[in-house]
């Protein structure tokens, strides 16, 4: 089973809409050839909203109150990473 460094797997970036809602969107690629992961399940633990990455690895979860969150990425033939990020 392969291992991937969610730091250098997962790029975030937080976009806002409001005052009050935000986004985390990022990428999913594997670390070793740097090649996107599509089907990849992405959770929002605290709020538990899930998505899965497109074929390019892209995913986005949007209109997200303000706060603190873990993220789960899951794959087949990967280990699950969770990564703390805030919005």
């Amino acid at each position: 089973m392969k291992s991937l460094i969610i730091i250098t797997l997962v790029l975030f970036s937080i976009t806002t809409f409001s005052q009050e809602k935000g986004s985390i969107s990022g990428k999913i690629t594997d670390h070793e050839t740097n090649q996107p992961v599509s089907d990849a399940i992405i959770e929002v633990i605290e709020l538990k909203k899930t998505t899965s990455s497109n074929p390019n690895g892209e995913f986005e979860f949007n209109e997200l109150p303000y706060g603190n969150y873990q993220l789960k990425v899951t794959s087949l033939g990967y280990k699950s990473l969770t990564q703390t990020d805030v919005v």
